[in-house]
């Protein structure tokens, strides 16, 4: 009997050994299977990598305008090409900065990036005024773009304006006819001592070809046609259309198919910002920004049509510019070349020269 109880310990106690032994090789097993895991998922050196870059763009129009629409098509469109790695947020309205502040604003960091149009403060970026220097010969919307860049490229002291930014899509609005309150013009002696909506970058212009320049906010433009206080406005019909200053401007004089003049305006970003993003990311936003100066330029062509319609449905009068009354506009305008290429100095006339022989080139 003693023997067997021996028999029997022996057996438990050569099994609490074994079990011992397997309690062991299990936890070195899930030791071995918890130290990769840990490496893969601890300090989130993957996430870091995929981790959202966040900035903020600012412009002055309206959420509602198709510019803005389109801003926001572009930003929705880097976050969707970079994978989510780049979340522009549009600030409209002025809602980050003015609109006379959207340079300074990028400059200083106040907004990472910014819309802007060339001549918003002047004697800021006079020698990328060039193209928007009136009668200059553009045919359409989308050929200043083009020759933009190729200015950019043979005149760096054109991008060197941007002072501590990067410029990026060169795009030019609809372009400028005249259109009138009270009575129908054809030629530069019809608006002499007409009192003219102007801006900061236009006074000087309607002042040369004869009009009287009347410096207006966007705001005060109704109500200042509304009273009498101006009778006129060399603009888009975009812009007329927009503002609903089109009712009462019921004479309209057409410059071709485009107009006398057009503004351009850019994208800017804030040149620490842009070096950040690096390559890759680089690439996407100016992919994103050659969408959106055909984008725009196609939406302004259909807008500008809607106004036209609209003035016609009214009633309004709409009258083509002969070539031989065009000549008689460039000549008026003329002046206000030599003067501009004397007040920017520098390489301004030589850029002046290479812009009209790209444009001749163009028109061909």
């Amino acid at each position: 009997m003693r023997i067997k109880a021996k028999g029997r310990i022996g057996v438990i106690f050569l099994a609490i050994l074994l079990i011992g032994v397997l309690l062991t090789m299990s936890c070195s097993s899930d030791n071995s299977t918890t130290t990769p895991n840990q490496t893969t998922t601890a300090p989130t050196t993957t996430q870091a990598s995929t981790k959202t870059i966040e900035l903020k763009f600012a412009a002055q129009h309206a959420p509602t305008t198709d510019v803005a629409k389109v801003d926001q098509a572009w930003a929705d469109r880097i976050y969707e090409k970079s994978g989510g790695k780049l979340k522009i947020t549009c600030y409209f309205s002025e809602s980050l900065a003015k609109y006379a502040e959207l340079y300074r604003a990028v400059q200083t960091g106040v907004a990472d990036c910014a819309y802007y149009a060339i001549g918003t403060n002047p004697g800021v970026t006079e020698l990328n005024k060039v193209l928007s220097l009136p009668f200059m010969g553009l045919t359409d919307m989308y050929m200043p773009t083009p020759i933009m860049e190729q200015l950019w490229e043979e005149f760096p002291e054109m991008k060197d304006e941007f002072k501590g930014m990067v410029v990026l899509g060169p795009r030019a609005m609809a372009g400028n006819h005249w259109h009138t309150t009270g009575k129908e013009i054809l030629v530069p002696a019809d608006i002499k001592g007409m009192k003219t909506i102007a801006s900061a970058t236009t006074a000087d212009q309607m002042k040369i070809a004869g009009a009287n320049p009347v410096t207006l906010g966007i705001g005060d433009w109704y109500m200042s046609l509304e009273r009498g206080l101006v009778d006129s406005h060399f603009t888009h019909y975009a812009v007329i259309y927009a503002f609903k200053t089109i009712d009462l401007m019921p004479y309209h004089l057409n410059f071709g198919d485009f107009g006398a003049q057009c503004s351009l305006d850019v994208y800017i970003f804030n040149q620490n910002v842009w070096d950040s993003l690096g390559p890759e990311l680089q690439a996407v936003v100016e992919e994103a920004t050659n969408w959106r100066v055909k984008e725009v330029a196609d939406r302004d062509v259909a807008e500008v049509q809607r106004s036209m319609d609209y003035g016609k449905s009214l009633g309004q009068k709409f009258v083509q510019a002969t070539d031989e009354q065009i000549e008689l506009w460039k000549e008026a305008f003329l002046p206000y070349h030599e003067q501009w290429i004397k007040d920017t100095g520098g390489k301004a006339r030589e850029i002046y020269n290479r812009a009209v022989e790209l444009i001749e080139e163009a028109t061909k």
